[in-house]
């Protein structure tokens, strides 16, 4: 069943005057839309903190107009820039119900007379729902008035869980000197259902690999592998733990056997949840022998991820600090089985 949020949105971008550079020439917008929810509500800003490479911040703003949301940018001083963002974020008191959406759409309008190079990328990101940053391929784009295009957006992502009361839409300028109206109409997320790519497992995850170890040397699958008594590190000053990690990693380099390591392997799934907390788990019987989570945006929808883990325990806050404890708390889990 598709669901749509009452909840839509749009966006226009226009350019900012920066020393030196003319103003740009702004193109007559869109036809104005009834839109209700989320911009009645006058819930959009701009998304201060969001910038990379981005040098229009104090030039830029975001406000309501006739049933759309106006933004103000101007990317001409980062044309050199392969990556530069800025953001608009939303607000909402009463909560966005995104339980189940898989994808997210809009109309993207901009003046092709605002631009000589370069174009967009787009990326939404909240506690339950997430894309990543998106190529837009300006050139399937459709004539909408004079020198505007419009083009048409549908984006995918992986089920989102719950509700959120703020999202952030990022706009990145790929090498491009945009400066002028850009328009993002009619955001709307829904729930498709998607191809069946699984198959029903026949056996049981387990594995054949037998590890044992002493202090003397590592056995793997009943073979023994000593362990090195000298170990030639670049650290003279290292400690007797870091020499025993290495001696360990020259025996299992003389095995038949390897370490797999799997980023974020108990925390993201592409398989059923209700096999086990781990893709690796699910096929080996095991977790990965290393464990690595991304701190880039300080763990951000650990909580939640945490939370929907453990549902009969005090629920983590969906902020900074819960998220850096749920990491914490999930690779503790996650040692506890074997894994690093």
């Amino acid at each position: 069943m598709i669901r749509l949020l009452k909840k839509a949105g749009s966006l226009l971008l226009s350019g900012a005057l920066i020393a030196g550079i003319l103003p740009p020439i702004l193109a007559a917008a869109p036809a104005d839309t009834d839109l209700s929810g989320l911009e009645e509500k006058r819930s959009w800003y701009y998304g201060e903190g969001w910038e990379y490479n981005y040098s229009s911040a104090s030039r830029s703003s975001v406000a309501q107009e006739g049933g759309m949301v106006k933004a103000t940018v101007d990317y001409r001083a980062d044309a050199d820039q392969g990556y530069s963002k800025m953001a608009i974020s939303c607000w909402s008191d009463d909560g966005i119900n995104l339980e189940d959406v898989n994808r997210v759409a809009f109309d993207f309008y901009y003046d092709e007379d605002s631009m000589t190079k370069g174009g967009f990328k787009i990326a939404v990101n909240s506690d339950v729902l997430n894309v990543p940053d998106t190529g837009l391929d300006l050139s399937l784009a459709e004539a909408a008035d004079n020198t505007l295009k419009k083009l048409p957006v549908e984006l995918s992502c992986e089920n989102a869980r719950g509700t959120i009361n703020g999202i952030t839409l990022c706009l990145i300028g790929v090498n491009t000197d945009y400066a002028g109206d850009i328009w993002m109409d009619n955001i709307r997320f829904s729930s498709a259902a998607g191809a069946d790519v699984y198959v029903d497992a026949t056996l049981k995850a387990a594995t054949d690999t037998k590890l044992t170890g002493s202090d003397s040397a590592l056995t793997v699958n009943g073979k023994s592998h000593t362990y090195a008594r000298e170990i030639q590190l670049a650290d003279s000053k290292a400690d007797a733990s870091a020499v025993a990690l290495y001696q360990y990693l020259k025996a299992v380099g003389e095995s038949n056997g390897a370490l797999y390591g799997h980023m974020e392997d108990t925390v993201l799934k592409a398989g059923a949840s209700d096999l086990s907390i781990s893709d690796t788990k699910d096929l080996t019987g095991s977790l990965a022998a290393i464990n690595g989570f991304d701190c880039g945006g300080l763990f951000s929808g650990f909580a939640a991820k945490y939370n929907q883990r453990h549902p009969g325990e005090n629920q983590l806050p969906k902020t900074v600090e819960g998220d850096i404890k749920a990491a914490a708390l999930l690779s503790n889990e996650a040692i506890k089985e074997g894994t690093s």
